[in-house]
């Protein structure tokens, strides 16, 4: 069972104490009046500091792999897919919500890309593509892409209905034509396999609630 909380409502004193109000603990406690201002902390991150921004969680053996610093995120790739390469995950606080960023530094030896729950999409330069996928849905799920200044990945999630989308400007986007449902829907994580240093740009974070 853990250990339930219990939240009493509390009055403050001119001096600014704060003083708990007379509620017998089994009594049903009303609803003080307001409204829901969020969490109040920025999920976006333009990489400026060397420090991680603490909404980001990776493996502390591996972080030699991040430079963080100068607006941008070099990754240090590893592994030959998906699921063996680096990562940086964080978790939303919203149920619907938006993950963008800018990838440069892509070819077919160093893959790039950002993931939502188990779901993502990556680029090799030359290509867009879904990033562990079976193989019949691979086949019409591959984007040929002319990469000038990096490609920008998008992902959005409304109430676990996953859609993606790709651009080479920034500005005008491109859809895949499929969507996905997913029920490991509030991790999501940039990532890099391969042999080469991704570098990621602009990550920015968007509540759609």
């Amino acid at each position: 069972m853990g250990r339930p909380t219990l939240l009493k409502p509390i009055k403050w004193t001119t001096d600014g104490w704060p003083v708990e109000k007379a509620y017998p603990s089994d009594a049903l406690i009303p609803k003080p009046n307001g409204e829901n201002i969020g969490h109040g902390f920025p999920y976006s991150d333009d990489f400026m500091t060397s420090t991680p921004r603490y909404q980001w969680y990776f493996d502390n053996a591996l972080r030699d792999h991040l430079n963080f610093g100068n607006r941008k995120l070099v990754m240090t790739s590893k592994g030959n897919h998906v699921k063996e390469s680096m990562q940086i995950a964080a978790y939303a606080p919203n149920k619907s919500y938006a993950i963008t960023v800018n990838l440069k530094n892509l070819s077919e030896d160093n893959i790039g890309g950002i993931q939502l729950g188990g779901n993502g999409i990556a680029s090799d330069g030359k290509n867009v593509f879904f990033s562990d996928v079976p193989d019949w849905r691979k086949k019409h799920s591959v984007y040929p892409i002319e990469m000038k200044d990096g490609v920008w990945l998008k992902i959005t999630n409304f109430k676990k209905d996953l859609s993606f989308y790709y651009s080479t400007d920034g500005k005008v986007w491109k859809k895949f034509a499929d969507s996905m449902r997913s029920s490991d829907s509030y991790r999501f994580s940039l990532f890099s396999y391969g042999s080469g240093k991704t570098e990621f740009y602009d990550f920015r974070y968007q509540g759609l609630e």
